[in-house]
């Protein structure tokens, strides 16, 4: 990832352009890397190391990655964060990844996802980015097994609604790998973006961005 300008560190209204194309461009490059179709049947613990491995090398050069991808570092407030490399240490980019799968990898629950979405609320970064991986089939009649983009786009979009504490320009950014359930798919990505407003407030609803197949050479 290139060097984010200094304007697009601040909370700031406006440039509301130039932060959705900046968005855009993390979301293509991060997504860029090998990475197989997320199966709903598959341990976890392999998409969430790719996931740090990713944000190590994406990261920009005079930020740092932290974790910084090879266990040298732990976590820090949130599963993955970007913060510069001086005193300040300012957040640029925080992430919260949550696969939501029960101890049997097979059924995936919700609520966890808002969870870890409530976390990003409350931390103050430029850049916030949820990653998840969707599943258009209900697994049975519960609610709160119901993991369908649609459902994710509405009760995100409620969490920052409730939420009254928004800075002008906090760009919120929902990485989606969907399920496939087919180890032999070459898998899909799809990112949708919402910006906060000069007032803080967030007036339209996710829009859906950049997307594509997954490169698994």
């Amino acid at each position: 990832m290139h060097s984010i300008p200094m304007p697009l560190r601040e909370f700031n209204a406006g440039a509301e352009g130039e932060r959705r194309t900046l968005a855009e461009e993390l979301v293509t490059e991060f997504a860029s890397g090998v990475a197989p179709a997320k199966c709903l049947d598959e341990l976890n613990l392999a998409w969430t190391n790719w996931v740090r491995e990713r944000f190590a090398r994406t990261c920009p050069p005079d930020c740092q990655s932290v974790p910084d991808g090879t266990g040298c570092s732990k976590e820090f407030l949130v599963d993955f964060i970007w913060e510069e490399r001086n005193d300040g240490k300012r957040l640029i980019l925080a992430c919260e990844s949550e696969w939501a799968a029960d101890r049997f990898g097979k059924h995936t629950h919700w609520k966890l996802v808002e969870e870890d979405f409530e976390k990003l609320l409350v931390i103050k970064a430029p850049f916030k980015v949820l990653i998840f991986s969707s599943n258009s089939k209900n697994q049975d009649d519960t609610a709160d097994v119901d993991f369908s983009i649609g459902r994710a786009l509405k009760s995100l979009t409620r969490s920052l609604e409730n939420y009254w504490h928004h800075l002008p320009g906090e760009t919120y950014i929902l990485l989606d790998f969907p399920a496939t359930g087919d180890p032999s798919s070459s898998g899909v990505f799809k990112s949708y973006i919402r910006i906060a407003d000069r007032n803080g407030k967030q007036t339209v609803s996710f829009v859906e961005r950049v997307g594509g197949e997954l490169n698994r050479s």
